[in-house]
């Protein structure tokens, strides 16, 4: 049996304890926030969302939107105004 490829993208990165509790409670809370965060492209992008679940695929932490976008963690920047630091 293969196991999965947890290194799919060697450029994730872990973000910090007390941010993936903001997040988690922006989800428990299901209020509509203030997201900016990283685009593919590489530019930002600054949205009013609701978040409705975090989850991990091939060893990387993603938040969907009530809107149906996966947003990687590691590309956040801030969440209601608190700076992410990426």
């Amino acid at each position: 049996m293969d196991e999965p490829n947890l290194m799919a993208n060697c450029d994730y990165r872990q973000i910090s304890c007390s941010h993936h509790d903001r997040v988690e409670a922006a989800v428990v809370t299901g209020k509509i926030c203030e997201l900016n965060h990283r685009t593919a492209d590489g530019g930002e992008r600054m949205s009013r969302v609701r978040l409705t679940d975090v989850l991990t695929r091939n060893g990387e932490e993603f938040v969907l939107t009530a809107a149906g976008d996966e947003i990687r963690l590691d590309k956040v920047i801030s969440l209601d105004g608190f700076d992410f630091g990426q």
